[in-house]
């Protein structure tokens, strides 16, 4: 009884400690998550740098290949595959960059329509 009795005589100050303990978290947590401590680059491909930004729209486009492949198989490609096939992915862009591999509005339609065609046809819009 004399424990509730003290607790409920200092809820302001235990209510204060918490709320200055919370905001410190978010602040610590937000700096680190903001590019405060975090790395800049994800790694390199041929010497060069790969930016967290690439990566990333890198890694958003395998993931959705992941997700048709596992509506049309019903197979699940594990996350750390994902990872790795970002990586093809940028080594292949990279590569085909190196190149100087350019592909024109008009071979990425024919492309589309050999893909989707029927025999009625390819309706373009």
């Amino acid at each position: 009884m004399g424990m509730m009795r003290g607790i409920r005589k200092n809820i302001k100050g235990i209510y204060w400690i918490v709320v200055v303990m919370v905001t410190v978290s978010f602040i610590l947590w937000g700096t680190r998550i903001g590019g405060g401590g975090g790395p800049k680059y994800a790694g390199a491909v041929f010497g060069k740098k790969v930016s967290m930004k690439e990566f990333r729209r890198q890694w958003l486009a395998a993931r959705e290949r992941a997700i048709q492949y596992q509506h049309m198989t019903g197979r699940v490609i594990p996350a750390d595959l994902i990872e790795a096939l970002t990586w093809e992915r940028i080594v292949k862009l990279r590569e085909a960059e190196r190149l100087g591999v350019v592909v024109t509005t008009r071979e990425v339609k024919d492309r589309i329509s050999n893909m989707f065609s029927t025999d009625e046809g390819f309706n373009e819009t």
